[in-house]
């Protein structure tokens, strides 16, 4: 995947000379979207066992093998994550991502209902800005 953002990357810088915000706001998502994230993250043990979107409900199962009920605003007990979303297919939490040295990086986590293995597949985006030296364009 690497490569494929490298080349998505490239291409724009050729094209346009420098990536307009827009485009570079795009890339930030899909190069945190993608990329593996830097520390092993606690959710990615959990298993989202059923799903509630009616009553804002959902089942998690844990690594040992017992569940929990969580209601929207709920926290996943040994993560930081919070429910803030129900849907038919996935549950949207609020995660906090810690990184080598500096801040904790508030993300959206798509976890998704597992499938017949008893896995979900996870999905990250960053809900921060990227510094204001990362999206000036330069003329």
């Amino acid at each position: 995947m690497n490569i494929a953002i490298h080349n998505l990357v490239n291409f724009i810088v050729r094209r346009y000379g420098a990536a307009p915000l827009f485009v570079q706001g795009v890339m930030l998502l899909v190069v945190t979207a993608f990329a593996p994230s830097a520390f092993a993250s606690d959710l990615s043990r959990i298993s989202v066992f059923a799903l509630g979107p009616v009553d804002g409900r959902a089942v998690f199962k844990y690594p040992n093998g017992k569940m929990a009920i969580l209601n929207l605003g709920g926290s996943l007990k040994g993560t930081d994550a919070r429910l803030v979303q129900v849907l038919n297919d996935r549950v949207v939490l609020e995660d906090m991502r810690k990184t080598n040295g500096h801040q904790p990086i508030r993300e959206l986590v798509w976890l998704y209902k597992a499938d017949a293995d008893g896995h979900s597949e996870e999905k990250r985006f960053s809900l921060e800005s990227p510094p204001q030296s990362v999206i000036e364009v330069k003329n």
